[in-house]
């Protein structure tokens, strides 16, 4: 804007410059014949000749020498040049000429404001001026000149200042602007989504190097850290396979020296510890194996992948039904499978039955697994996702697993961009949704 400003400034100087041009020329011409006129007079007739050629719009007068002059504007020394070109044009020399004042006037002879050019149809010029003759004479002119009107009306004028200066512009700038922006925050926008990714799968994609300089760097730096993270989760692992490796060989031996000893009771109560410190150690190991995602991601049959779960379950026993279908959908086949082989083991733990329902739409997909257990209390609905968490008061304590099933789901489904939630139905048992956008979600430009 500041530069629209500035560029307004300009055209109303170039405007008031072209409003001078055609007064400035017919009275350079005028001037030019009256010169003509005076030389080839007898030196006793310049003075009525001088006299004639006066009037009250264009007043000629000897003068005996020049006043004392102050410094013209920029605007009017090009007026005074414009003087000297027509003389030299018509004399073939230049004439010495002086302009102290120039004044632009509206239609009704009053000075003429900025409103002006584009209010005024016949805009006129107040010129005062001083030219000598061959002969060394001043001769000072006090005139007034118009002209035929501008070259367009004045709001044609108006129109024409605000839509090409302006409007044009603004857009211009405006759309050179936003394709700039956008060109800029793209690489942004692609480390915002990578960040995203991250968040929810460590494995993911890394990012291009490539765009400006400070582009590259910056994407060389994310993927350092991902790979650093990813050596870190790595060797949490390892460093918890072998510690449960090792741990089995003692417990393995505790196990014999277990079975020796005489007393029944005793014996049992070291059964138990020792198969907790097993069960400890290996959903350790489970939970950290479950929340690494190495596969690929490619299209996954969900109805065969639900049909499957289903006849596993009923042949354990379990009463599960399923309802509704589904196109494949892109994502991670053995972690989603995991995901919901949790949830339906869980539903047919606490709830003796599981009931299936899919859900598709052209840009997601839900899976709901409803059982008919005594559900979660709802202030605990959120906690339950965490790690080792388990509801001794709502859960049978005997088969309430080791608290990381949910945990897992959660991991999984995020890994697909996904959300799961949990709700109390009104007639009993808990629901959990899986919710899977068709498409990876990107995060919106800013």
């Amino acid at each position: 804007m500041t530069a629209q400003v500035l560029t307004g400034f300009i055209w109303y100087d170039m405007n008031y410059g072209k409003a001078l041009e055609i007064p400035t020329r017919v009275l350079a011409a005028k001037l030019s014949d009256s010169i003509s006129l005076i030389e080839i007079s007898k030196i006793e007739d310049e003075r009525l000749l001088i006299k004639k050629l006066s009037n009250p719009q264009y007043k000629l007068s000897e003068v005996d020498g020049l006043p004392r002059l102050n410094a013209l504007k920029t605007r009017d020394r090009a007026v005074e040049l414009l003087f000297k070109h027509v003389f030299e044009q018509e004399f073939g020399r230049l004439l010495p000429i002086h302009i102290t004042d120039i004044e632009l006037h509206d239609d009704h002879g009053q000075e003429a404001g900025w409103l002006d050019l584009f209010e005024a149809h016949y805009p006129s010029a107040h010129f005062t001026l001083y030219v000598q003759l061959a002969n060394g004479q001043w001769l000072r002119l006090d005139a007034y000149e118009g002209q035929a009107g501008m070259s367009m009306a004045p709001l044609m004028d108006l129109f024409d200042y605000l839509f090409r200066i302006y409007f044009i512009r603004i857009v211009v700038i405006i759309g050179i602007a936003l394709f700039a922006v956008r060109q800029i925050m793209r690489p942004l926008n692609r480390l915002a989504a990578a960040a995203e990714r991250l968040g929810r799968n460590i494995y993911s994609p890394p990012l291009d190097i490539d765009g400006p300089t400070e582009v590259r760097r910056s994407a060389k730096a994310f993927n350092l850290m991902q790979q650093r993270l990813i050596d870190t989760v790595t060797e949490k692992t390892r460093f918890l396979a072998a510690i449960s490796h090792d741990l089995r060989s003692p417990i393995t031996r505790l196990r014999l020296r277990t079975e020796q000893i005489d007393q029944p009771v005793l014996r049992d109560k070291f059964r138990r510890d020792l198969e907790d410190m097993e069960n400890l150690i290996s959903s350790t190991v489970d939970f950290m194996r479950g929340v690494e995602v190495h596969e690929n991601r490619h299209p996954i049959n969900i109805n065969a992948m639900l049909q499957g779960l289903q006849v596993d379950a009923q042949e354990t026993g379990a009463e599960v039904s399923l309802h509704g279908e589904a196109v494949p959908i892109d994502g991670y086949a053995v972690s989603l499978k995991r995901c919901l082989q949790n949830i339906l083991e869980n539903a047919i733990r606490y709830g003796k039955s599981a009931h299936i329902e899919v859900m598709d739409s052209p840009s997601r997909l839900r899976v709901a697994i409803r059982d008919h257990g005594p559900g979660i209390p709802e202030d605990m609905l959120k906690q339950v996702f965490e790690p080792f968490y388990r509801l001794e008061t709502s859960r049978n304590t005997k088969t309430g697993g080791s608290g990381l099933g949910l945990s897992i789901a959660k991991t999984i489904v995020e890994a697909h961009d996904g959300e799961i939630h949990l709700r109390n139905l009104a007639s009993g048992g808990l629901e959990v949704l899986i919710d899977l956008p068709r498409q990876p979600q990107e995060p919106s430009p800013k």
